[in-house]
């Protein structure tokens, strides 16, 4: 006895049954229509290639995100393929499939844009050749037979016959100078170097097919976000501005985290509580560290129901596993996309849009002025003008918006950061830009210069010309590093955005090495005279309050005292003359509160 057809199939089938021959033939040629276009050109809508993928490739990729503010995978896909976007940058977890989903596409267009050539190229040559990995198990089949429409397949290009190409390169400059394809990938472009991402800046053009249609230059940028200085930071921030400005961002950002590619817990317990327990998911007995003292941390708080909502392919157990392997911070960094790490950063809550000014004016009544440098030569000089106020003033925060800046506090307004000149050169651009503020401000003066002191023949080269150098306080790394993070902290740092740009990227960029705990030995030039400056300008401060004095932009006439005698020829007295030191703090409203003399 032959089973019953299910009710669809039955459905089915009476419905062909009322057909007619004519009605039947239509269906048949409608179908094979169909199918020839979609041999010939590819899927059409995001119905066909979510379908296609499953078909083709046996990939379901996700099209629901679960972060509120995040992307589905399968957007991220299908932007790029019906180009939809000319440049995109892709924020995932670890295990995210980012290079997965380009391997995806770079297969895609090959097949149906005859002649597209794509190319990838990563941070390291061990991340290039993920990529064809990926691809690798497309192009050969069970059997290790290479497809029909492939020509030849190495490890660095594939060849269609179709005249697409997809290449694999290195992460040199040298590699990506070269290539001009219509599909540019970097891959993890966190750690790819410098020049290597400059110059890969203009790779990509355009191409048009022979049947008159065009394949458009694609940018993709992936990766993981590492720290808050990094170059997906810095890339994640140019995209926001430009949109709080209303400009159209230069990229457009898709992101996602493990919610997104992890499987669905359909026994999620905060989703399902009707569920009895032996049924419910484990996630309240997972745990790792503490949120606070006394209160575990457990994988039940990173879940809240989400889980049940996700859609991806990582199973439960991959997402315990995470979850018990990494710490707090490295989880909601690698994982959950939450934040960039910052448990190295010297300056972890340091941003620009707190701590920057706009059109800083030092008039020197504000306060003294000094300036830091820290000896370059191969490498950057780097000089930088602070000023330390005597009393509150009115100035620019970084979006041109009135901000009151408190007494004490350091201002870092004016910058030098140039390399391959010598110590005389370098003097003399340090006297142009003093004599242009000088213009400005007829009173302009500088009254304490600090440098390393081990930079000894720079600091005679300097004196020559007038410049001469001091320093007051201890060279200890640890020491200085205090004192910048007090001031930090206490919000008492300032920088002018617009014309301190090196001192900005740097201070974001400040680092520990994770392996030492030592200071990354690279691209600190500004933040070096930055530890010179606040050092020495704090104990210059120290001092001039034991002396009830403090530095000025002009010269103060000091207190002087002279010996009278009084006239019925008493003992002898102390009578002291006009105190202008007084009348100046008076001026500057320093508070009178007297500081004990031996400083404590």
């Amino acid at each position: 006895m032959t089973e019953p057809l299910p009710a669809n199939e039955q459905d089915m089938l009476l419905l062909l049954n009322s057909l007619s021959n004519e009605e039947l033939r239509r269906m048949v040629s409608t179908q094979d229509e169909l199918e020839k276009i979609l041999s010939t050109y590819g899927p059409q809508t995001d119905d066909e290639l979510h379908a296609w993928l499953i078909a083709e490739l046996n990939i379901d990729i996700p099209r629901s995100s679960v972060c509120e503010d995040h992307d589905a995978p399968f957007q991220f896909l299908a932007d790029l393929y019906f180009e939809r976007t000319e440049a995109a940058l892709l924020m995932a977890n670890r295990g995210g499939a980012k290079t997965f989903l380009v391997a995806v596409l770079h297969w895609l267009n090959s097949k149906y844009k005859s002649g597209c050539e794509s190319a990838t190229f990563g941070a390291t040559e061990a991340q290039s050749l993920r990529a064809y990995a990926h691809l690798k198990q497309w192009i050969y089949d069970r059997e290790g037979n290479r497809r029909e429409e492939i020509i030849d397949s190495k490890m660095r290009e594939t060849l269609w016959r179709n005249g697409s190409r997809v290449e694999v390169l290195s992460g040199t400059p040298e590699a990506v100078n070269g290539p001009h394809p219509q599909k540019a990938h970097a891959d993890e472009i966190e750690l790819m170097r410098d020049d290597t991402w400059a110059e890969s800046r203009n790779m990509t053009v355009s191409k048009k097919l022979p049947d008159g249609r065009w394949i458009i230059p694609q940018d993709i940028a992936t990766s993981t976000r590492k720290g808050p200085n990094g170059r997906m930071q810095e890339l994640i921030d140019e995209i926001e501005n430009a949109v709080r400005q209303g400009f159209d961002p230069p990229r457009k950002l898709y992101k996602w985290c493990l919610k997104e590619t992890a499987a669905q817990v359909s026994n999620c317990q905060v989703a399902r509580p009707e569920l009895p327990e032996t049924e419910r998911c484990s996630c309240h007995r997972i745990q790792k560290g503490e949120w606070e003292p006394g209160r575990p941390r457990l994988l039940k708080d990173i879940c809240n129901g989400d889980f049940h909502n996700s859609r991806g392919w990582q199973p439960f157990g991959d997402i315990a596993k995470h979850f018990r392997e990494n710490d707090q911070e490295t989880f909601e960094v690698q994982q959950l996309c939450a934040k960039p790490e910052m448990s190295f950063h010297y300056l972890p809550r340091w941003n620009v849009e707190r701590y920057g000014l706009r059109d800083y004016q030092p008039d020197p009544a504000h306060g003294p002025i000094f300036t830091s440098v820290d000896w370059g030569g191969t490498n950057p000089h780097a000089v930088n003008w602070y000023q330390l106020l005597a009393y509150e003033i009115d100035a620019l925060d970084f979006f041109g918006r009135p901000r009151r800046l408190a007494e004490g506090t350091v201002a870092v307004f004016d910058e030098i950061y140039i390399a391959e000149i010598g110590n005389d050169r370098l003097g003399d651009l340090v006297m142009s830009k003093e004599a242009a503020w000088k213009r400005k401000f007829p009173s302009f003066r500088v009254t304490d210069r600090f440098a390393d002191p081990q930079g000894k023949a720079a600091k005679m080269d300097w004196s020559a010309k007038g410049l001469k150098t001091t320093w007051h306080t201890t060279r200890e790394f640890e020491e200085h590093v205090k004192v910048v993070k007090e001031l930090s902290d206490d919000t008492l740092l300032f920088i002018d955005a617009g014309r301190c740009p090196m001192m900005v990227k740097e201070i974001k960029a400040w680092r520990r090495d994770p392996k030492n705990g030592n200071q990354i030995d690279e691209f600190n030039h500004c933040v070096s005279n930055l530890r010179y400056a606040l050092a020495n300008i704090r104990r210059v401060k120290r001092r001039a309050l034991r002396k009830r004095s403090i530095p000025t932009a002009r010269p103060i006439q000091r207190q002087s005292v002279r010996i009278v005698r009084s006239e019925a020829k008493g003992p002898v007295s102390l009578r002291p003359k006009k105190d202008e030191f007084a009348q100046w703090r008076q001026h500057l409203g320093e508070p009178v509160t007297r500081v004990n003399p031996r400083g404590r």
